[in-house]
């Protein structure tokens, strides 16, 4: 009976033990073994606990200390603990030289008791999570590699060149100083984490610390090159990725509740990372966490950034703002909706602004002085602008879609809305066009030593790769999204399926361009976001391929682009002029006092120019003579020295008949008039230009546009005080050409965009539209070109939003000056600009100040324009070396060859009876030499001369002194103007050689001399000319070269129109001495290209 009862009681207790499942859950348990019903129906697998556990107290235990000599863990024990018994303390662990900085902060203790006391039962220590994310993590780096230690240093510094300079969201010195929290030597500081449910502040920052910098090195590892020596990238990402994961299941609530800059790098990382090893669910997941968060921490408000320290203020606007362009790529390139849609908030906010001026960079190191922070942040901000204007335009698409399906509205150019895509998307295509010199050419970057400038340049070649590829793709997304819903006429593009297919094909070889030009690992460490970028491009220039039949499309898609070089004509070349006609290029310049004068270049590919011949090519067409050169003030507050003669040319081409119109200015300061005129020749390579026709205008800068049998004259007037503002304006009146009569009125047709010099008028026909080119803001620093346009000829003229449309005021430009030019088409259409600018030689110092160094003074660029049906034209920056599509050319030409002495220059109008030029090499010059010296203001001196036509120049001399006559003076010098020459000279009379300047504030200075021997038949004169200076030099007979003299080029070098020329020369100290000729027996001038 007792047995029954006792085997019931226990069956009882044994219905009674829930299964282990229902236990955990907390759920009623039928205990139906040997599977109870809830398990059976949720299909889980079923288990008991072997014994039922006891109520009461659990007994307090202490587990064993690792072992961590040989990593093995060892088994826990059950200590009683005893007062009487003896504590030994465990050994410190020892420490690494990252963590040598940090002072050990627990000593553990292990405790015994003795058998015969009092004793309390310890039960094993609860395991920490935290600690065993650490313990993973440590014996994962251990086993990839020999030294943790090496993996944390160099995950640390190719942070800094991966992933900081376009990534700036931590403060380097902060990860090199907690990276100890990653060694075996931190893993106590993460055992004592053992309840996740109550974290005191320090555990919460100790863990996202952690979280911090596991996920910085696997974004880090993401961008290492492939043939990085750490060959265990892929295992390293996800060891960090997983234990950043893990070690944010511990802390993730207290986080969220104390968010900071850092909570938002772990997401934002993770989610890089996620993406990099393909989750790509998971990392738009992890995305939308960072982007909620920084929504919940009202990281678009300024308000939120109250109170904060300088160093978390800034960190949390470069995350905004690397927030924002993620959520804008993932709108654009994956169709997703924005997150931060400024348009959906109702309260009132202050917008935040992303740029700040606190610095993250310790400035200890030479790699990373001041101004290597502002330049990379400069790119980085940019990249924020980019996506910014980009995803600005779509959704004022997609507004403008919705407004127009429900109101059943047409697209009018006056509409404001539709008026602020037109000027969003122009401003998203000018983005680029002030990219700092650093990043438009990063090989020109100079740091401090060749250390710090190799890293500098790779880090801004890794930003221009991401900066250029992303500005070409969104161009591309702009116009797909443009076509797809009819608002091309917006973009000033046509509805054309056909053209725009040849404008993705644009876009498309642009890029090509890029990726040509851009070193691999500047591709390849910008990982996946610019393989997206890339591989959207490739698939629409691929689409295009397969849906266009059309030769002339398939050939611009598989053209490939060359490579042009500026400055197109090089040395004393203002004003350039261009025309188009039968497959070649024509350039007119500005030639001031010199003779020949408006020297003509042809090209018929844009890249290689000849000078061909000249349109003043004789003596008696027109008088130079009074085309002197004056010191005149600028309302500036500078100087410049200004010189009368020829200037601003125009050249057209009209029924078979070239056209030239330009400006004879007298001497500056004078009441003489300014003469315009015209003149014409039927073929150009023979230089039959005629006498001129000149036309009662008064001003400067004329210009020529035919249209329907009429002839229109625009040109430049004064209107006032030329110290005060607006000096001029632009006039237009109906002109007999073979006359030079004025057929109407003069009428104001424009004052200009800035209202400053406005000079150098073009007028283009394109549609319906007259476009307006106008020169402004002086032809120095100031210097610009903007464009108005009217319906109508005669105006009013529209100013273009987006003026100046070339400048180089106030940018990090080598070219600056630019403006003064031209806009013309090559054969198929295709629109570039040809304008003047100078060379800035002062060490990246700007323009501007009193010590610039423009060398060869005012030269003629060129640059590809991009000029939509409807819209306006946008100019790319010029810069030395470019990129573009080949202007065909077709095959079995002859070379375009200059004659002989084309280039050969004399001062003002020359009396040719005194020069006996040579027609081959081994004939000699011969001069007569004239009373007149280089320093006479009017008139002519016996002077012959060529262009000093690269920074980098030779010119030599050889003069016979054997039957040279008493009172003569013949050498060699580098001349501009009568203010303005230096010259090496031998003196008859005293057999010496001496080298004088005169120049601005240098009056005739004697800068060296040498004697010359009875016996001395010729001497030989040298100027090496480089970036700084011009180094003058003699040789009698056999003897090595004496240097004579030195002239640094910024005492050489103003505010001016001309540019330096080499030439020979002869003066006469006496009457008697005109009449004996001088023979040079060599005269060269070797140009190295720049």
């Amino acid at each position: 009976m007792r047995l029954r009862q006792a085997g019931r009681q226990a069956r009882q207790g044994l219905v009674s033990q829930a299964c282990e499942l229902c236990r955990r859950r907390k759920v009623k348990c039928d205990a139906d073994r040997p599977e109870c019903g809830n398990c059976r129906a949720l299909k889980l697998p079923c288990e008991y606990s072997a014994q039922r556990k006891k109520r009461g107290p659990k007994p307090r235990t202490l587990s064993t200390i690792e072992n961590r000599d040989n990593g093995d863990q060892a088994q826990s024990s059950t200590i009683i603990l005893s007062p009487s018994m003896p504590q030994a303390p465990v050994p410190l662990i020892g420490s690494s030289p990252l963590s040598s900085a940090v002072t050990p902060t627990t000593i553990a203790y292990s405790s015994q008791t003795d058998a015969g006391s009092p004793c309390i039962a310890l039960a094993p220590r609860k395991e920490s999570p935290a600690g065993k994310v650490h313990q993973t993590l440590t014996s994962t780096l251990e086993a990839l590699t020999q030294s943790t230690e090496h993996i944390i240093e160099e995950c640390i510094d190719m942070n800094m060149l991966l992933r900081f300079p376009t990534i700036p969201v931590i403060q380097p010195d902060a990860i090199r100083r907690e990276s100890h929290l990653l060694l075996p030597t931190s893993r106590h500081l993460f055992d004592a984490i053992t309840n996740s449910n109550q974290i005191s502040s320090s555990q919460g920052n100790l863990m996202r610390t952690f979280a911090h910098l596991t996920t910085v090195f696997a974004c880090v590892c993401c961008r290492m090159p492939k043939n990085s020596n750490l060959n265990v990238r892929e295992a390293l990402i996800t060891a960090f990725l997983e234990a950043a994961r893990g070690i944010m299941a511990c802390c993730e609530d207290w986080d969220v509740s104390h968010a900071n800059s850092t909570s938002l790098v772990i997401r934002m990382y993770q989610s890089a990372a996620q993406h990099h090893l393909g989750k790509t669910r998971a990392s738009w997941l992890m995305m939308g966490q960072a982007i909620r968060l920084a929504l919940d921490m009202r990281l678009y408000d300024e308000v939120s950034y109250q109170d904060l320290d300088p160093l978390e203020d800034k960190l949390r606007r470069n995350v905004y703002g690397l927030l924002c362009v993620g959520d804008m790529s993932a709108s654009i390139l994956n169709n997703r909706p924005l997150a931060f849609h400024e348009i959906c908030l109702d309260e009132t906010y202050t917008p935040v602004e992303v740029y700040s001026d606190f610095s993250l960079l310790s400035p200890e190191s030479g790699l990373f002085e001041p101004p290597y922070e502002q330049r990379f942040h400069r790119g980085f901000y940019l990249c924020h602008d980019l996506w910014k204007s980009a995803t600005n335009i779509l959704l004022d698409m997609k507004l403008l879609t919705q407004t127009l399906t429900s109101s059943g509205f047409q697209l009018c150019s006056r509409d404001p809305s539709q008026q602020r895509i037109m000027q969003s998307y122009m401003s998203f295509c000018g983005l680029l066009d002030s990219l700092p010199a650093w990043l438009r050419d990063p090989e020109r970057h100079i740091a401090g030593d060749e250390i710090a400038t190799a890293f500098q340049q790779r880090t801004f070649w890794y930003q221009r790769a991401d900066l250029v590829v992303t500005f070409h793709c969104l161009r591309l997304v702009i116009l797909q999204r443009a076509a797809q819903k009819g608002f091309c006429a917006l973009l000033g593009l046509t509805d054309d399926l056909d053209m725009l297919a040849l404008r993705k094909i644009e876009i498309a070889s642009d890029l090509v361009s890029v990726v040509e030009g851009t070193p691999f690992d500047a591709l390849q460490v910008n990982g996946e976001p610019l393989v997206e970028k890339l591989r959207q491009i490739g698939c629409s220039r691929s689409s295009l391929l397969a849906s266009h039949s059309k030769p002339s499309l398939r050939h611009t898609v598989t053209m490939k682009l060359v490579e042009y070089r500026n400055p197109i004509v090089p040395g004393f070349s203002p004003d350039p002029s261009v025309v188009f006609v039968d497959g070649v290029f024509y350039l007119a310049n500005s030639s001031f006092h010199v003779f020949p004068g408006i020297p003509i270049y042809a090209s018929r590919d844009l890249k290689t120019w000849t000078h061909i011949g000249n349109a003043i090519n004789r003596p008696e067409q027109l008088n130079l003579d009074g085309a002197s050169t004056a010191k005149m003030p600028l309302d500036t507050g500078h100087f410049m020295y200004a010189s009368g003669g020829l200037f601003a040319p125009t050249i057209r081409y009209h029924q078979g008949k070239f056209y030239v119109i330009c400006t004879n200015f007298p001497a500056f300061g004078t009441s003489t008039k300014a003469q315009n005129f015209i003149i014409t020749c039927t073929d150009i390579w023979a230089g039959n230009w005629s006498d001129p026709v000149y036309i009662p205008f008064y001003g400067i800068d004329p210009s020529l546009y035919f249209e329907d049998g009429r002839v229109y004259f625009q040109g430049c007037y004064s209107v006032g005080n030329r110290m005060k503002q607006p000096t001029c304006t632009i006039k237009q009146f109906e002109i007999d050409v073979e006359t030079g009569k004025q057929l109407s009125e003069e009428r104001e047709i424009w004052g200009g965009h800035a209202k400053y010099d406005t000079e150098g008028p073009h007028i283009y026909k394109i549609g319906k539209w007259y476009y307006l080119l106008v020169a402004e803001g002086g032809t120095f620093e100031h210097h610009m070109l903007s464009i108005g346009r009217s319906e109508s000829i005669w105006g009013p003229y529209e100013d273009y939003a987006q003026n100046p449309i070339m400048t180089s005021d106030g940018k990090d430009e080598y070219i600056q000056n630019l403006g003064h030019g031209e806009l013309f088409q090559d054969g198929e259409g295709r629109w570039w600009v040809s304008g003047l600018g100078v060379r800035n030689e002062n060490e990246g110092e700007p323009l501007g100040k009193d010590n610039f160094v423009a060398p060869l003074g005012r030269e003629s660029f060129l640059a590809p324009v991009e000029w939509p049906e409807g819209g306006w034209p946008k100019i790319t920056q010029p810069t030395m070396k470019f990129l573009a599509r080949p202007v065909k050319v077709p095959e079995g030409l002859p070379e375009i060859v200059a004659p002989r002495n084309v280039g050969n220059l004399y001062i003002r109008t020359p009396d040719l009876s005194k020069y006996q030029i040579p027609e081959d090499d081994s004939s000699p010059w011969v001069l007569y030499p004239s009373r007149a010296n280089l320093s006479t203001p009017s008139g002519t001196s016996t002077f012959v001369g060529r262009r000093q036509m690269s920074l980098n120049s030779v010119s030599t001399a050889t003069l016979d002194i054997s039957k040279l006559e008493k009172g003569v003076e013949a050498g060699l010098t580098v001349y501009k103007d009568h203010p303005r020459h230096v010259s090496i000279v031998y003196n008859s009379d005293s057999r010496k050689i001496t080298c004088r300047a005169v120049s601005m504030n240098i009056d005739n200075v004697l800068l060296g001399e040498t004697s010359v021997s009875a016996e001395v038949s010729q001497v030989q004169f040298q100027i090496v000319a480089d970036p700084k200076k011009w180094s003058f030099f003699a040789r009698v007979g056999e003897q090595e070269w004496t240097q004579v003299g030195t002239l640094e080029a910024w005492q050489f070098v103003a505010r001016e129109m001309t540019g330096p020329i080499f030439g020979i020369f002869a003066h006469a100290l006496s009457e008697q001495a005109e009449s004996g000729a001088v023979s040079f027996k060599e005269f060269t001038v070797d140009d190295h290209r720049d």
